[in-house]
Parts: C-alpha cells; sequence; structure tokens
C-alpha cells in the first residue's frame, strides 16, 4: 500500500509542476511574440502614438526590464524614427534559451508520468497474479505445461487461409 500512495503523490507532483511548467511555456511565447512585434515596429519606424503601437511598446518595455540599455540602438533613418534595438534580439534571445529549457523539462516530465503509468501497471499485473496464486492450490499456467508437452498454443490449432 505504501508503494501506491508513494505514486499517488509522485502522480501529483508531477502533474503540478506540468501545469505550472506549461504556463511559463505559453507565456515564454508571448513574451517572444511581444518583442518581435515590438522589434519590428522599431525597425519600420512606427508612431508611438497610435494606440496598437504604444500598446506594444508598453508591452515589451515590461519584458524588457532587465535588459533595457544593454547595447546601444542603431538608427536606421536619418530622422531617427526607426531604429534596430539590439537590446530586444539579445532578450528574445534569452527568454528562447529559457524557452527551449522550458520545453525539454516538459518533456521530461511527460516521460516521468508514462514510467509511473508504467510502474503501476506492473503492479497491478503483480497484484492480479499474487491474488490467482493465493486463491488456488496451484498457480495459473502462464506458459503452459512444458513437462506434459503442452503450451497454451498447442491446444487451439492454428489455420492460415485455405489448404490447397
Amino acid at each position: 500500500m505504501a508503494d501506491k500512495h508513494t505514486h499517488g503523490a509522485d502522480r501529483t507532483l508531477v502533474w503540478t509542476l506540468r501545469a505550472v511548467g506549461y504556463f511559463v511555456y505559453w507565456y515564454l511565447i508571448v513574451v517572444e511574440t511581444v518583442l518581435a512585434l515590438a522589434f519590428v515596429l522599431r525597425a519600420l519606424g512606427a508612431d508611438p502614438s497610435v494606440s496598437f503601437a504604444a500598446r506594444v511598446y508598453r508591452s515589451a518595455d515590461r519584458a524588457m526590464a532587465p535588459f533595457t540599455g544593454l547595447f546601444p540602438s542603431i538608427g536606421l533613418a536619418s530622422d531617427g524614427s526607426a531604429t534596430l534595438d539590439t537590446s530586444i534580439l539579445f532578450a528574445m534571445v534569452c527568454y528562447g534559451i529559457v524557452l527551449v529549457g522550458v520545453g525539454l523539462g516538459l518533456d521530461w516530465l511527460g516521460r516521468k508520468l508514462r514510467g509511473i503509468d508504467v510502474r503501476e501497471r506492473m503492479q497491478a499485473q503483480q497484484d492480479a497474479y499474487d491474488a490467482a496464486v493465493s486463491a488456488s492450490e496451484t498457480p495459473p499456467d502462464i506458459v503452459g505445461d512444458l513437462a506434459a508437452g503442452t503450451t497454451p498454443a498447442a491446444s487451439a490449432p492454428v489455420t492460415r487461409g485455405a489448404q490447397r
């Protein structure tokens, strides 16, 4: 019984970690998308007074907080409206690395959960076998009676297609 309790606790922990992991994974995808939009809008010289551009810039500024001013922006237009913001590119690379790491962690947790399922099925089969053995005088014939020369497959004839 302690083994089943341990598997149940393991399953709960893995499911909880997967839920948190998927939340972080999807959040990072949204952050990457917003940063890519902000990069393109700044490179094309979008007017920050337009509501869409302002919202994208505001959202990108939250994600850019640790990276702001890390690298200088490169002016693409003579009036300074279009800029190549290399800090955004660096932030996208950093968030992308974290995104890949979270994805690998989610894959590992999925394999861990499948392993728990396999162990539980094997334990259930072992418990059923043990119950069958304890309920009868002789163990169930799984392989066949080798001493008598019969096997479970030998008791039923096998036909393969029509005879010629």
